[in-house]
């Protein structure tokens, strides 16, 4: 009888140690990100209604990507995947090459939109506005 009870206890240990790291998040190996919102305007200036996500790619740290869905009204807040699958809020702070990805139920267009202007993030920065090109 005590041998179950060591086995289910050990089982226990394991599930809860799985669980824990299933966060994806090495808190020791993090890099610092900010939270960022944003908005995705054409270059008339009205919001990107088409959805999809966007993208952020660091110039410095490729490992290192932030993304966002793209809400109805152009919004979006951004996550960081990257190093031992890290999955964490915001941004870190660097120049990246945006990409923005329709939204195949919305836009018969599917060609991922790749801006030619880097975007800049600071320690602090809380919104960044990204304007369409064409």
């Amino acid at each position: 009888m005590h041998g179950r009870k060591r086995t289910i206890g050990i089982g226990g240990i394991i599930v809860l140690a799985g669980a824990l790291g299933c966060g994806g998040t090495d808190s020791a190996n993090a890099p610092a990100t900010y939270q960022i919102e944003g908005v995705v305007l054409r270059k008339d200036g009205a919001p990107y209604t088409d959805g999809g996500s966007i993208e952020f790619r660091h110039t410095t740290n490729p490992d290192f990507k932030s993304y966002g869905q793209v809400k109805d009204d152009g919004a979006f807040s951004l996550r960081t995947l990257g190093g031992n699958n890290q999955n964490l809020a915001g941004a870190q702070e660097g120049d990246y090459r945006v990409t923005i990805i329709p939204d195949p139920t919305k836009k018969q267009e599917l060609q991922p939109i790749v801006l030619i202007k880097t975007y800049s993030i600071k320690a602090g920065d809380k919104k960044i506005t990204v304007t369409l090109e064409k």
